[in-house]
């Protein structure tokens, strides 16, 4: 982040960098690089009236990414969303005064994925191969072999995966209380859980295992060919994010066919359309808007009827194989934009 204040006030004139142009990518605004104000001359050799002035300060000390955003010659960020959500007053990251006086020059350009990787068409971790014009056979191998994975069962309603860190960020606890409620009161659906993180989530979910033994798979840790098999497996993909600048799962679940359930935030709102029992002939996904409990209930309650309706599902479903989320439209937004600053 420090690099392009470095540009401007240590290299200027230095023939190798002073033509040089910056492009910063905020991903997570929370890390905002916060170090002692003596850091500024001590460690990067530049001058106190930086901080004096402002510049490059932040809840009174140094920030390396309040630096990046003054300095750099363009700023974009993961999704259109997420940028409009950081230049909100409301905004908790507290960044919305900076990204204002920058606006013109910040831009929300999406991830995309890998196509190569994430292909269930050509995937050999999952145990059968599928498109978007044969998809049902395909699916239903590799949920069984998923089933027998975890030892778990399949009663009448659909199977929900969740591939996460398990962070406050990522909505874990909503996850833990609707599904308990929903296992309490039906006993219809199943859940698999794979990741690691904050140890009071990880124990929650452990506790939903031990509750419901034949209903909630959970694996502590990474494993990537287990995260195939869910991808691949499961019905729907719940992503209930308090926020998520971009988001990576809910576009490989719709590239396997595993409808996602994600809560309206940042680069879930660009990536997933909702269905709202209006249309099938666009939506990808479900969506809600409020991060409580109540919110994502109604969205797996939504998604349980949806599941119940034979003829609109696999339309929906249809629509998560087609869709694109690769990088070519991202690259050809990214290269327009070096281009631009090198004309410059």
């Amino acid at each position: 982040g420090m690099v392009p204040t470095l540009l401007k006030e240590k290299y200027a004139q230095d023939p190798f960098y002073c033509k040089m142009k910056t492009v910063l990518t905020i991903h997570n605004p929370a890390f905002k690089g916060l170090v002692d104000r003596y850091f500024l001359r001590d460690f990067w050799g530049l001058d106190d009236s930086l901080f004096d002035s402002g510049r490059v300060r932040f809840d009174n000390m140094v920030s390396s990414l309040k630096a990046g955003i003054v300095d750099a010659d363009k700023i974009t960020t993961v999704s259109p969303t997420h940028r409009n959500e950081l230049l909100d007053p409301f905004s908790d990251q507290r960044l919305n005064g900076v990204l204002e006086l920058r606006k013109d020059d910040f831009v929300g350009i999406l991830n995309g994925i890998d196509y190569e990787e994430w292909n269930p068409a050509t995937d050999n971790l999952i145990a059968k191969n599928y498109s978007s014009k044969a998809w049902k056979m395909g699916k239903k191998s590799c949920q069984k072999d998923l089933l027998e994975s975890f030892q778990i069962q399949k009663g009448s309603g659909p199977l929900f995966g969740v591939v996460s860190r398990l962070s406050w960020q990522k909505g874990i606890d909503l996850i833990y209380e609707a599904m308990k409620g929903f296992l309490n009161e039906y006993n219809d659906c199943s859940l698999i859980v794979l990741g690691s993180g904050e140890y009071d989530l990880e124990r929650k979910m452990q506790e939903l295992r031990d509750d419901y033994p034949n209903h909630v798979g959970v694996y502590i840790g990474y494993n990537n060919d287990l995260s195939h098999k869910i991808y691949a497996g499961c019905d729907f993909f719940l992503m209930p994010s308090l926020f998520e600048p971009c988001g990576i799962s809910q576009m490989i679940s719709q590239r396997y066919g595993t409808l996602p359930v994600v809560r309206y935030t940042g680069g879930l709102r660009d990536t997933v359309e909702g269905y709202d029992e209006s249309n099938s002939s666009k939506p990808d996904g479900i969506g809600f808007n409020n991060y409580d409990v109540n919110g994502l209930s109604y969205a797996i309650g939504k998604a349980k009827e949806l599941f119940h309706t034979p003829l609109t599902y696999d339309k929906i479903v249809g629509n998560a194989l087609k869709k694109d989320n690769s990088w070519k439209r991202s690259c050809k937004q990214y290269r327009s934009l070096y281009e631009g600053l090198l004309e410059k």
